[in-house]
């Protein structure tokens, strides 16, 4: 049987666009594995083979292959460099972020220390401390999905989907229109009656904050908004391999 690390896993599991649920190691070793793939709750198994319902989805199957692994395991890291600027990326998955999402208004960041909730007492619940640990580390290096690209990741924070700035959101690499910002998810938020009636280049948004808040939606869901879920916010940078950039010096 094959064996797998956690950081196998989450590179893998990154690779195929899963949002991660949670990451089972009995050792150090993963025994299983749970997410979400287009809204729907997948399980894989210690050898990365995906079910639906207990129903085999091989379309979904995860590949562990050797550079899909941290680049600073790799002797070849010397050979890589970061380019370009810092851009962003927003996700809401890792381990306890589902706990947490049930009721995000009931945790506040722990003002002294990175990355941990606190939970204030109630008459049903205790108080509670959540150490919150980003499912792709600072520093490490992982592969871009979709394409052939790899990052970097420079930063992480937890916050909230509501604290995304407008200079946050020009940072992600939105798509622009003639007009202002791509609407990702018309769709869903207008009937097809009115969708044939708008102009060419409707419906758009004006700000990227809000073109940002539709792809959101088309992601995770119109309750997404007044949730306002706790989120991790990941900077990072696009790598390229040396010999590649001196070839285009």
């Amino acid at each position: 049987m094959a064996k797998y690390t956690i950081q196998q896993f989450e590179t893998a599991l990154f690779a195929q666009g899963a949002q991660i649920e949670d990451i089972k190691t009995p050792n150090r070793f993963v025994r299983e594995a749970s997410g979400f793939l287009n809204g729907k709750r997948m399980i894989w198994n210690s050898n990365g083979e995906c079910f639906q319902n207990r129903v085999a989805k091989p379309e979904f199957n995860l590949v562990f292959k050797s550079e899909m692994k941290p680049i600073k395991f790799l002797p070849e890291i010397s050979t890589l460099v970061e380019t370009g600027e810092i851009m962003l990326f927003f996700d809401k998955s890792g381990k306890g972020m589902r706990e947490i999402n049930d009721d995000p208004n009931a945790w506040n960041l722990d003002m002294n220390t990175t990355n941990v909730l606190q939970r204030v007492a109630t008459e049903q619940d205790p108080a509670k401390v959540a150490i919150m640990q980003p499912p792709y580390k600072v520093g490490e290096i992982y592969p871009w999905h979709p394409g052939d690209m790899e990052i970097k990741i420079i930063n992480s924070q937890l916050i909230r989907l509501d604290n995304i700035t407008e200079e946050d959101a020009q940072r992600t690499g939105l798509a622009k229109t003639k007009l202002g910002y791509k609407h990702y998810c018309p769709e869903t938020m207008f009937p097809p009656s009115v969708l044939k009636k708008q102009e060419e280049g409707f419906p758009y948004m004006k700000d990227a904050r809000g073109s940002l808040f539709t792809l959101w939606v088309k992601k995770y869901g119109v309750l997404e908004i007044p949730l306002n879920p706790w989120i991790w916010k990941y900077e990072f940078k696009f790598c390229i391999a040396k010999d590649t950039q001196d070839d285009n010096a």
